[in-house]
């Protein structure tokens, strides 16, 4: 147990450094803001296009890629759960350039 160690007031120094320097710095939490808005975009706009039977919703089907597409005959959780993991698994940049694209700021 660090408590226990002879470094504990030094390591909680540390710790309590690093919290104010890097995870409250307004550049980190700007990042951090901005990437929740991002997921949650793509997560609200794919699954979505589950529930509502319209154009909207096979343009989003056709960015996915074939192995995270609804099936018919998979219940709302399955395909819903088909899209968490194409999202989890996008890199900071896919994404990213996924949501500038899908927002009309980046068409390339």
């Amino acid at each position: 147990m660090i408590s226990l160690s002879r470094y504990a007031d030094c390591l909680k120094e540390i710790q309590n450094k690093t919290k104010d320097k890097v995870f409250k710095n307004p550049k980190i939490v700007k990042i951090e803001i901005a990437g929740y808005e991002v997921i949650n975009y793509l997560f609200d706009k794919f699954v979505n296009s589950f529930l509502e039977d319209n154009q909207q919703k096979y343009r989003f089907e056709n960015i996915l890629p074939i192995k995270y597409r609804p099936k018919k005959g998979d219940s709302l959780y399955s395909n819903i759960m088909r899209v968490t993991d194409y999202i989890s698994g996008m890199t900071d940049t896919y994404a990213t350039e996924l949501f500038q694209q899908l927002h009309g700021i980046s068409l390339n």
